[in-house]
């Protein structure tokens, strides 16, 4: 008898009820190794019938040896060690936030920023509310998805935009939300304050594009006059 057990190998592989899944797994009620015992399960489809014995959906049980689950739960490792990277979003957005203005983008990572620091399910919405999705409520799981996801946009974001996001996530002591877009409006207004709004309503990408050329352009000529 065949039995084929396909589990997401990658953090981009998950599917939305799988990275439910996750958040259920490391909530804190497990340890790690019946964490990822759980996920193979909830990823594979299958149940636990008995001591090394396994059961698929429609019923047909068979065995796997100690080294086997060990082997297979070695590959989801990556839940526990690897960084969220460009996973499926829990909300009605892009996965990419290609349709997102700057403002918006910078002021749900403002408030997820705060959601970090007070639990507070009413800022969660807030971020929520301005990347579009019209939901009026989240539960604890859904926080939980949310934080994965904003942290694998983080570290897609910086795969695109290196020179903008190689000083971290903005999550260390003494960052200032307000203080940092001031900061970014200067490097693209020109000196020209009245264009803040406009920079603020166009694509983030298009933003974090500029702000990533202007960056190297300034890192550039740092380094030429270094050599003089």
């Amino acid at each position: 008898m065949r039995i084929d057990l396909n589990i997401p190998l990658s953090w981009q592989e998950l599917t939305l009820d799988q990275l439910r899944d996750v958040v259920v797994a490391t909530s804190g009620s497990m340890n790690k190794n019946e964490a990822l015992i759980y996920l193979f399960c909830r990823f594979a489809g299958v149940k636990m019938a008995g001591k090394s014995l396994f059961a698929t959906a429609d019923g047909r049980k068979f065995r796997m040896e100690a080294w086997q689950l060990a082997d297979i739960c070695k590959k989801l490792e990556y839940i526990f060690t690897d960084m969220p990277c460009d996973t499926v979003p829990p909300i009605s957005v892009n996965r990419h936030l290609v349709e997102t203005s700057f403002d918006d983008y910078f002021y749900a990572d403002s408030m997820i920023l705060k959601f970090r620091q007070t639990q507070d399910v009413n800022d969660m919405l807030e971020a929520v509310k301005a990347l579009g999705d019209k939901r009026k409520s989240l539960d604890e799981i859904e926080c939980g998805m949310m934080l994965i996801w904003w942290g694998g946009i983080q570290q897609w974001l910086k795969g695109e935009y290196p020179d903008v996001f190689s000083g971290g996530e903005g999550e260390s002591d003494g960052y200032n939300p307000f203080k940092t877009r001031q900061n970014i409006m200067l490097m693209l207004n020109d000196n020209r304050p009245q264009d803040n709004e406009r920079i603020g309503s166009s694509n983030m990408h298009d933003v974090l594009a500029a702000l990533d050329n202007k960056i190297k352009q300034a890192k550039e000529i740092e380094r030429q006059m270094k050599k003089h």
